[in-house]
């Protein structure tokens, strides 16, 4: 039954055979829309009513809609459940959902994403945020509709059934672990090695979501496998569920693909100790060279006396007989090391994108790690940690995090006319610098979308390159 809250609470809803429109202020308002076989939620912006595409984002739905009434003094919840109402009574699937402020993003979900509404119903906590590689699939409104998305309308009824099973909800979690492999693997495999695949990773106890990175680096990583020891080594992740890790392994594999021994592992953990044993990164154990001081001119007061003759009534004598004998003046303090001064922001530099230098279009696929950037490789400071790309797939990896064209730096990065070198806080990548070889100066630091980084992490940054002597006109 649609739910019968007033929904006078609100500037106004407006509705058609297509579109709903819930006004949140007489310039923002939320557009849920059906048509060309798809279901859409927007979030539109002032008078003109621009605004973005929203529907794998319930949660930033939610959000504005709490922002919206935070600004007029609005009980949040109160406006939740009057959207919620609203689109149930619009839309006549949405009824199921129950009436309450915190089934929104259930009700959004399940509303652009039909296949979504079969899981919720199950009773399960809702996906605030839907993988862009899984949205195709879960636009779909049964399993069977879904598995022949998946397979542009070859499917059959094993896949359905395990397909189906492997996105019940376990432990309160929707489980998209089985789903990501698919997806990853769907082409690259035949149809019942796919189902063998699914079927695995319900046997998991692993409740994991792979990220689109990860689903892009496990595809690359297939490729670079024969075909018929793709299935053996997916099914070996699904029941191991290890997503995260295998996607990793895949992308060193790429690095070290021309020297790896055939037959590639289908195992795990032998794949695992292939990458340790051939990728080009800096071990964990590795010493860190030293970082030496320059020495700094001391002051005035910091200089020793100068000591005559007449000074020292009782000089001691050192030096042989009928030598010229010197005076050995006392010990003074050390100087204290001087302290690493942070870049004024006022000051930055590399806050302009640029091209990648020119370089041979010829290049490898992977490349050992500059000599001069062996020690920030891998290095750890003030919870940042700084990595130096060794292949063109981390740099596509790279690109696709930052949404910059870090992935046309490959002939540049694997000829030396560029030196990259990537932050990362905790499993984010925050930023990438460039510096010049031949002059060790900053061409560019940035962050996503080519922003300025963060305060904090460019005077890290800066702080590191410094410490490892690779900032300075050579």
């Amino acid at each position: 039954m649609p739910h019968a809250t007033d929904i006078a609470d609100l500037p106004g809803v407006t509705t058609s055979a297509h579109a709903l429109f819930v006004w949140l202020s007489p310039t923002t308002a939320v557009e849920f829309r059906t048509g060309s076989g798809h279901r859409t939620a927007h979030l539109r912006f002032g008078r003109s009513g621009i605004g973005a595409d929203v529907s794998i984002q319930p949660g930033a739905v939610v959000t504005t809609i709490d922002d919206q009434a935070h600004l007029v003094g609005g009980d949040r919840n109160r406006w939740q459940l009057v959207v919620s109402s609203a689109l149930a009574n619009w839309a006549a699937d949405s009824a199921w959902v129950p009436a309450g402020s915190a089934t929104l993003t259930h009700a959004i979900g399940a509303f652009t994403h039909p296949l979504l509404a079969t899981i919720y119903r199950d009773g399960c906590e809702p996906l605030s945020e839907i993988p862009r590689w899984a949205s195709p699939t879960l636009r779909a409104a049964t399993a069977h509709e879904a598995a022949r998305t998946l397979l542009d309308g070859h499917g059959n009824r094993r896949l359905t059934r395990v397909l189906a099973n492997s996105l019940t909800p376990r432990d309160g979690r929707p489980d998209l672990s089985g789903l990501g492999l698919c997806v990853a693997a769907v082409g690259l495999v035949n149809v019942d090695e796919l189902a063998n695949i699914v079927e695995a990773s319900t046997t998991s106890a692993s409740r994991y979501t792979p990220t689109q990175e990860e689903v892009r680096s496990l595809r690359d990583g297939l490729v670079l496998y024969p075909e018929a020891r793709r299935a053996r080594l997916l099914v070996d992740i699904a029941r191991r569920g290890a997503h995260a890790e295998a996607s990793t392994l895949m992308l060193r594999l790429g690095w070290i693909i021309n020297r790896a021994p055939s037959p590639l592992p289908t195992r795990l953990d032998e794949l695992e100790a292939l990458c340790l044993r051939l990728v080009p990164v800096v071990s964990d154990t590795a010493p860190m060279p030293s970082v030496i001081s320059p020495p700094r001119r001391p002051t005035r007061a910091q200089r020793p006396a100068v000591v005559t003759a007449a000074d020292t009534p009782h000089p001691t004598a050192v030096g042989a007989p009928n030598q010229p004998s010197f005076f050995v003046p006392e010990p003074t303090a050390p100087v204290p090391a001087p302290q690493p001064v942070r870049r004024s922001h006022s000051r930055r530099i590399g806050t302009t994108a640029r091209v990648a230098p020119s370089a041979p279009v010829s290049h490898a696929w992977s490349w050992p790690i500059p000599q001069p950037l062996v020690g920030i490789a891998r290095h750890r400071q003030d919870g940042l940690d700084f990595d130096v790309p060794t292949s063109v797939a981390t740099l596509r990896q790279w690109g696709a995090q930052l949404r910059n064209c870090l992935d046309t730096f490959a002939a540049a990065a694997a000829h030396q006319r560029s030196w990259l070198i990537g932050i990362r806080r905790g499993d984010t990548l925050v930023g990438c610098i460039e510096l010049c070889p031949t002059t060790r100066g900053i061409r560019q630091a940035l962050g996503p979308a080519n922003q300025r980084l963060a305060n904090d992490v460019y005077d890290t940054a800066i702080l590191a390159l410094t410490n490892f002597d690779l900032l300075g006109s050579r």
